[in-house]
């Protein structure tokens, strides 16, 4: 709207120039090899309905964006629906999320920005035979952060998120399971000559679990933590020693009060030519 609307003092006028529409959309369906033209068509008013199917998958995205990028602050809207279905022999798999959120940001300064995100939906999967995978989830969650750069080469962020999420058993139409999951996030990036940095991120959560779901609820819901305390951390480290190599090094650990602390390290190493 910048290139049709001139600048205004009028509030209306100047929000209006400053907004910004994305959407995206995406339809891919994997079908039986076939001579007859459907099998190279896609319709697109039933996209699960093909008879011809192995999978299929379809993607809607729609944000709205106002004052993006503006050196005081911004605000976006958006919605997403993805969904999925598989077709085995041991019958249909299906997959689907639909959210609604915004997010916003204001800059304190020159060096601070306070952050947030809001978001509320629905993820389920509903498998055929395997119903002991089937979950339905609604969710709501809020995540503010506070942005600090100290200087040109170290950025701080401290944040907190507040999951609820509530589980509905494929079984009885009742609602069987409920998580709160509230974190604690602590990052910081250190920008080192020639491109290398270092960048460490510290979660302290705290997962409260009423009710028992099956073991794919669970999973979904305590984000693979356990019930109680639970604490995650991870180290990475991107180098460059020479102009054609770039070496990454990851460093991810994790506690609770129930099992042992894992480590785990991974190295990669990428050439240019």
């Amino acid at each position: 709207m910048k290139r049709v609307l001139a600048r205004s003092k009028n509030p209306f006028k100047e929000t209006a120039r400053n907004f910004l529409s994305i959407s995206n959309f995406r339809v891919r369906q994997n079908k039986t090899a076939g001579t007859e033209l459907d099998n190279y068509l896609i319709d697109i008013g039933n996209v699960f309905a093909d008879t011809t199917l192995l999978d299929a998958q379809y993607t809607f995205r729609q944000d709205f964006y106002f004052f993006r990028n503006n050196k005081v602050g911004d605000i976006r809207f958006g919605y997403v629906n993805n969904q999925s279905k598989a077709f085995l022999d041991s019958g249909t798999e299906t997959r689907s999320l639909e959210s609604y959120g915004t997010d916003q940001r204001l800059n304190i300064g020159k060096s601070k920005s306070l952050e947030n995100e809001f978001e509320i939906g629905n993820k389920s999967s509903t498998a055929q035979f395997f119903t002991n995978r089937n979950f339905d989830i609604d969710y709501i969650e809020v995540e503010p952060r506070l942005n600090f750069q100290v200087n040109r080469k170290v950025r701080l962020t401290a944040g907190y998120s507040y999951k609820h999420k509530v589980n509905t058993a494929d079984s009885t139409g009742l609602q069987d399971l409920t998580v709160n999951l509230q974190k604690l996030t602590f990052d910081a990036q250190l920008n080192l000559k020639n491109r290398n940095n270092i960048f460490a991120k510290l979660g302290l959560l705290r997962i409260g679990q009423e009710g028992t779901g099956n073991f794919a609820a669970e999973f979904e819901m305590r984000e693979t933590l356990d019930p109680g305390f639970n604490a995650v951390w991870q180290i990475f480290t991107t180098i460059y020693p020479t102009k054609t190599l770039e070496l990454s090094i990851t460093y991810d650990g994790r506690a609770s009060a129930e099992n042992r602390t894992l480590h785990t390290g991974r190295v990669s190493l990428k050439a240019f030519f």
